[in-house]
C-alpha cells in the first residue's frame, strides 16, 4: 500500500522528541528536599503523600536495607497475581511502567512491523519504537471531539499501516479522555489478525471502571500495564506490573535484568495495591481540586480548556497572547511549572499548555501566576 492510499490523518513517523515533564531537577538538583515553594504542575504526580500502608512497610524494610531483593521477583509476582485472580506466568513485575512498556513495545516490534499510537500520546512509546528501528504511524485525533479515540478509525489505520502493535494510554496522556472497556473491545475485534493492543492505565485510579485488567485472560492480543506511581504516590518508588495475554510473550521467555525491584520496592507493592480505599479517597479530592482549578483558569481571558476526565487537562492559548514556550518559561521564573504541549507532536502546536491539578494552595498560586503573566502589557512573543 503507498502513502497515497492510506486514511487521513495517519502520519509516518514518531512525534518530534521524547520529552516529560518533571522540570524541577533543573531549578534544585538531585535533592528533593529542595522542591520548596515549586508548584509542579507539568508533571502528573499526586500532589498528595504516598499511601500510608507502603510507607510503613518501607519504614521496615530499611532495617533490612543491607540485602539484596529478591532477583527476579518471583515470590512477588506469584503474590500479584494471586491478587489479581490471573496466571503468574503471564504477569511481568519492573522498575515503574517505562521498562514493561519498553519491554513490551520491542518485543512487538522485534520482527521490524509497525507500531501505532493516537496522536497526540505519550510520546515514550514512539521513541521506543523508533529507537529499535520500527517503523512508527500516528493516527492524529480530532480536536472537535475532545481527542477522543475513535475505535473504528484507529482499527482502519492498524490495517492501513499493517501495524504489529497498537499502543494507548487509557485514560489518555495528555488529553485526559477514557476510552470505554466497550470501546477497547471494540478495537481489539477490528485490529487484524496479528496485530496485539498494549493498554498503559498509568492513570485508571481516575477512571477505575475503564479498566481492562480483569479482561486479559480472555483476550490473548491485550496487554495491560499498570504502575504504582499515580495512585498509591509512589512515582520515586519506580514499581509497577503488567498482565499479558496469550499472544504475547509470557515473562520467562525473556531475558531479564536480575533486581529490577529494589528491596524497598518489593516490600511495599502489595500493600500499596492493597490502599483502594486512600486511593480513591485522595482521587476523589483531586478531581475537587481540578474542578476548582479548571473553573479559575476558565475565567483568564484567553485561555480555552478542553476537557478531560482526569487530574490533568490540556490548555489552548489564543492568537495574541505568548506562545507556550515564552508563557513556561516566564511561569518558571515565578517557580510555577506547566508543560509545553508543543512535544507531544500533531495535531498539538506552540499554543498549546498541559496543567496538573495541585494542591488547592498550589493551584491558586497558578491561576494567579497564569493572570498576572497574561496581562503583562508586553505581550506578543516576548519574554
Amino acid at each position: 500500500m503507498s502513502f497515497d492510499d492510506f486514511p487521513a490523518g495517519l502520519l509516518a513517523g514518531p512525534a518530534p522528541a521524547a520529552i516529560h515533564g518533571g522540570s524541577q531537577w533543573r531549578f534544585i538538583g538531585p535533592d528533593p528536599g529542595q522542591m520548596g515553594e515549586l508548584v509542579l504542575a507539568d508533571v502528573n504526580d499526586a500532589w498528595y503523600p504516598p499511601a500510608p500502608p507502603a510507607v510503613e512497610a518501607m519504614r521496615r524494610a530499611l532495617d533490612r536495607i543491607q540485602h539484596t531483593p529478591e532477583v527476579h521477583g518471583e515470590c512477588l509476582r506469584r503474590l500479584v497475581a494471586e491478587h489479581l485472580g490471573q496466571p503468574e506466568e503471564r504477569i511481568l513485575l519492573g522498575a515503574g511502567a517505562s521498562p514493561l512498556l519498553q519491554r513490551l513495545i520491542l518485543r512487538a516490534c522485534a520482527r521490524g512491523g509497525p507500531m501505532l499510537v493516537p496522536a497526540p500520546e505519550y510520546s515514550e512509546y514512539q521513541r521506543v519504537a523508533a529507537a529499535a528501528g520500527a517503523p512508527v504511524f500516528r493516527c492524529v485525533l480530532d480536536h472537535e471531539t475532545g481527542l477522543r479515540i475513535d475505535p473504528d478509525r484507529l482499527a482502519a489505520c492498524a490495517a492501513a499501516c499493517n501495524a504489529a502493535v497498537v499502543v494507548v494510554s487509557n485514560p489518555s496522556n495528555p488529553a485526559g479522555q477514557v476510552m470505554t472497556p466497550d470501546a477497547v473491545e471494540c478495537l481489539l475485534k477490528q485490529l487484524p489478525p496479528s496485530c496485539l493492543l498494549l493498554v498503559d492505565e498509568a492513570y485508571i485510579d481516575h477512571a477505575p471502571g475503564a479498566s481492562m485488567l480483569g479482561r486479559v485472560p480472555g483476550q490473548p492480543k491485550l496487554a495491560v500495564v499498570r504502575s504504582l506511581s499515580k495512585g498509591p504516590a509512589l512515582a520515586g518508588l519506580r514499581a509497577g506490573f503488567a498482565a499479558v495475554g496469550s499472544a504475547w510473550p509470557g515473562p520467562r521467555s525473556d531475558i531479564q535484568q536480575p533486581w529490577q525491584l529494589s528491596l524497598l520496592a518489593q516490600a511495599a507493592f502489595m500493600p500499596a495495591l492493597a490502599a483502594e480505599d486512600y486511593v480513591v479517597g485522595r482521587v476523589a479530592e483531586t478531581h475537587s481540586l481540578r474542578d476548582r482549578l479548571r473553573r479559575d483558569l476558565a475565567a483568564v481571558p484567553g485561555l480555552r480548556l478542553l476537557p478531560t476526565e482526569v487530574h490533568f487537562f490540556l490548555v489552548e492559548l489564543e492568537p495574541g497572547l505568548p506562545p507556550a514556550e515564552t508563557l513556561v518559561g516566564r511561569l518558571a521564573r515565578r517557580k510555577v511549572l506547566v508543560r509545553d504541549g508543543t512535544p507531544f507532536g500533531t495535531p498539538l502546536g506552540p499554543r498549546w499548555l498541559r496543567v496538573t491539578a495541585r494542591s488547592q494552595a498550589e493551584n491558586q498560586r497558578l491561576v494567579a501566576a497564569f493572570s498576572e503573566e497574561l496581562e503583562r502589557p508586553s505581550g506578543g512573543s516576548k519574554p
